[in-house]
């Protein structure tokens, strides 16, 4: 898929860091689109067939973790992509099933987002 059709759903609680990789992707030509928690994240996604990748932070504010996001992702729009970040040790198999690729360890630099991305975007991970 050319990278211009692309589109990835930022998910962070963190504004600056949001802003940030959501206006790096775009620079990249990804349709972005961006939430601060999961609940108003599975709002777009249910509102919005074309997301591609979800790049989603494992602790987020509100009642749906990064990883409660991801499960209801894969139940209800299997053919998204799914990436979370973290800065924190996750429990052993707890994405099992749930993730496309290993989550991607914070802090990251723009070109890890971006090569995982595209990573996936290609199949791989």
């Amino acid at each position: 898929m050319p990278v211009d059709r692309a589109s990835v759903l930022v998910v962070e609680d963190e504004a600056a860091l949001r802003r940030t990789i959501a206006a790096f992707l775009g620079r990249r030509g990804f349709r972005v689109r961006d939430s601060a928690d999961g609940e108003t994240a599975a709002a777009i996604l249910g509102e919005d067939r074309h997301i591609d990748i979800l790049f989603c932070d494992f602790n987020l504010a509100g009642t749906m973790s990064g990883l409660d996001l991801a499960a209801w992702t894969r139940a209800h729009h299997p053919e998204v992509r799914i990436l979370l970040t973290t800065g924190a040790k996750l429990p052993a198999g707890c994405e099992q099933g749930v993730l496309d690729a290993p989550p991607l360890r914070k802090p990251y630099s723009a070109d890890d987002v971006l090569g995982r991305i595209n990573a996936l975007i290609g199949g791989g991970a």
